[in-house]
Formats: C-alpha cells, structure tokens, sequence
C-alpha cells in the first residue's frame, strides 16, 4: 500500500482499530468502513429478516468459500437457482463482493470467522 503525504493530511481515523479497542467497538468500526450509510439499516441482526430463510442459508454458504456448484449439491438445488438467490441478496443487501457478504455474514452472526475458507 501506498501513502502520499496528501493522504496523511487528508486521513480520517474514524475506522483505525487501535490496541485498547473493545469487541463493541471493533463491529462499529467495521459496519462503517464495510457497509455504505445508506445501507447501514441492514448490518444489525435483527433487520436479517430482510433475508428469506434460504437466502440465509445461501449467504452462509458463499461466505465460508463454497462455490454456486457446491452450494447446489449440498442444499439440492439448482445452480441456476443459486445464482437468483445470490443475485437476491446482493440486491437487497446492497453489496456486490463476497468479502462484503462474509463481512455481512461474521458481523450479524450468520457464520464465525473461523468457519472461513482461506
């Protein structure tokens, strides 16, 4: 990573994570930096119900690193299937990436971080 002195100057540490930081205020820090304001409504757990009970299940699948292959033989569905559902939920969540699905995932309790895929 680069920095340039602009970027110093410029740098708001809002999001840095120091040492003495307790858990609470690690998941604030990261529902900022992961999930856009407009959006921020849906990283608290009690507004998972914006997800059907399937589409929970798919976004466990996708964040601890399966693929739409073996998410489909594991929950006996179709890929195409899998796909619409993933294609729902980045909809209604808002975000595009798998690392900001697992983000998603880990910080509302869907999965643990140690359930990840390295």
């Amino acid at each position: 990573m680069v920095i340039s002195e602009s970027c110093i100057h410029n740098y708001n540490n809002s999001n840095v994570i120091s040492g003495d930081i307790n858990h609470e205020e690690i998941i604030n820090k990261f529902q900022k930096f992961f999930i856009p304001s407009k959006k921020s409504k849906l990283s608290h757990p009690e507004n998972q119900e914006i997800l059907s009970e399937r589409e929970i299940e798919i976004l466990k699948e996708v964040a601890i690193g399966r693929s739409n292959k073996e998410i489909s033989s594991k929950l006996f569905i179709s890929p195409n299937t899998v796909i619409s559902h993933r294609k729902n939920i980045t909809d209604k969540l808002g975000i595009k990436t798998i690392s900001g699905l697992t983000v998603y995932a880990i910080m509302n309790e869907i999965i643990e971080p140690e359930d990840v895929k390295f």
